[in-house]
């Protein structure tokens, strides 16, 4: 190959590569992290780090690589990533004097196929201490998510993917009842809360080319049926009756029973069995509640002003499987009303109104 040839190639790559880094650079504002560097920071001896970008007390430092030999590559980055960032906490770039309790390293590959990806991961996995790396294409979902429920729900589930873990702790505690389901394998616990608090750290668990497992089983949310419900329903201070079904992480829950206290001051009170009544607190973590079922009613909370109760049913299943199976027997198996009833119930409920007549 010539000399104007490879010029030309290395122009283009360099361009490719400039033109990623600042749409990336773009995408992380509008996610509205706290900081966003420049592009390119230049190292004192070679080379430089293509964005550094922070949140929630953590560095999230940023490789870009587009070209050819993405494994050798990858290699490179494995080893310069912890010499950039001792730079980047000792050198006056914005990052010197932060807070930092967690450090996450992004590797982007936008041309690899998904073989390619597979096996960088696979690289990774035989490498100590490479939990903190994650091997991306792009933050396209996450820009998605954005767009149909609002920056800040976006930017936390990134976060969550990631494996960050909130800098301040929050929770909140709620009257519930316990009780055993699914052949004694799960506990459900039912209690009423503010949907707004809950809506902070509910996610919506979701498919996508980096979770191809049973822990992403569930469907996008549509931002139009979120404006629609919080325009139509919340804002009129209207009221969900039907339950929300989430799945809740066991090590971020606590419950304490009320048993012994009802036993010591009701007469002849007899405790249901493998039921219990009790106080339930749930830290509030990015990985604490996902929603199985109801994520349009909750989420349309983070579009109204106003806030309201919210009926939950929360599970803590042990084994994934049976969970996802759980979420598709709800989703596919029950029957669809039928409109013609709908109508019925509107005559019998509200025989004054334009639909009961």
């Amino acid at each position: 190959m010539s000399d104007g040839l490879e010029k030309k190639k290395e122009n283009n790559y360099t361009k490719d590569h400039d033109e990623f880094c600042i749409n990336l650079k773009n995408q992380f504002e509008a996610l509205e992290f706290e900081i966003t560097s420049n592009i390119n920071i230049s190292l004192p001896k070679k080379g430089d780090i293509d964005l550094v970008c922070y949140d929630s007390e953590t560095i999230i430092y940023i490789e870009v690589k587009n070209g050819e030999n993405v494994e050798g590559q990858f290699d490179h980055f494995l080893v310069k990533r912890l010499d950039d960032l001792e730079y980047l906490k000792k050198q006056s770039t914005g990052f010197k004097n932060l807070t930092t309790t967690q450090v996450k390293y992004l590797f982007f590959a936008p041309k690899c196929f998904s073989k390619t990806l597979d096996k960088l991961n696979k690289k990774k996995s035989n490498q100590p201490d490479t939990s903190d790396i994650f091997v991306l294409r792009n933050l396209n979902e996450f820009m998605e998510l954005s767009t149909q429920v609002l920056p800040s729900y976006a930017k936390r589930e990134l976060l969550r993917t990631l494996g960050v873990t909130p800098p301040k702790s929050d929770e909140i505690t709620v009257s519930a009842i316990q009780s055993k389901i699914l052949g004694n394998k799960a506990l459900m616990y039912q209690f009423t809360c503010s949907a707004k608090s809950l809506a902070k750290f509910a996610s919506v668990p979701r498919r996508s080319e980096n979770h191809k497992n049973t822990n992403n089983y569930q469907r996008l949310v549509k931002g139009s049926r979120l404006k629609e419900i919080a325009s139509q329903h919340i804002s009129l201070k209207k009221d969900f009756v039907n339950n929300v079904i989430l799945k809740l992480d066991k090590e971020n829950i606590t419950f304490k029973s009320y048993e012994a206290v009802l036993k010591k001051h009701i007469t002849n009170y007899i405790s249901p069995n493998d039921i219990k009544t009790g106080s339930l607190t749930i830290a509030m973590n990015y990985n604490s509640a996902f929603i199985i079922d109801g994520q349009h009613r909750l989420l349309s909370y983070l579009l109204s002003e106003n806030d309201g109760l919210i009926r939950v049913s929360g599970l803590v299943v042990d084994d994934k499987i049976q969970e996802a199976r759980y979420f598709v027997d709800i989703n596919s198996k029950a029957s669809k009303v039928s409109q013609n009833l709908i109508w019925d119930l509107h005559g019998d409920l509200s025989p004054e109104s334009d639909e009961g007549m």
